[in-house]
């Protein structure tokens, strides 16, 4: 097996999309991914693309997720897996946006 050259998956962080706030006591972190998977071969493959959304296991902490491409979490593992078919020579664009609410005092990491 091994990694396939003609298929091209990224994953960038839309800035212009994405925000850091604060208001009052909370703070709140929006995160969009765009993930854009491309089929380079001159045949149609079935694709199966993973992902994941924070889960919180402090209730001070709260995640909410805006978008996934029409996918639900898993909500133990915030594990997100789409499965498609992509048509030769074609491109799939999949958006992935998630709230994380937490109070200002507390140094949380978003990715």
């Amino acid at each position: 097996m091994g990694t396939d050259k003609n298929i091209v998956v990224t994953r960038t962080l839309e800035k212009d999309l994405s925000e850091k706030q604060t208001f009052g006591s909370n703070k709140k972190e929006t995160k969009n991914w765009l993930i854009d998977i491309k089929n380079r071969k001159n045949q149609p493959v079935n694709l199966i693309v993973e992902d994941q959304v924070p889960v919180s296991q402090n209730s001070s902490i709260d995640v909410e997720v805006q978008e996934t491409g029409g996918v639900k979490p898993d909500a133990l593992t915030g594990r997100i897996v789409w499965n498609f078919l992509l048509n030769s020579q074609d491109e799939k664009k999949v958006q992935l946006k998630y709230l994380v609410k937490y109070p200002k005092n507390q140094s949380v990491i978003v990715e």
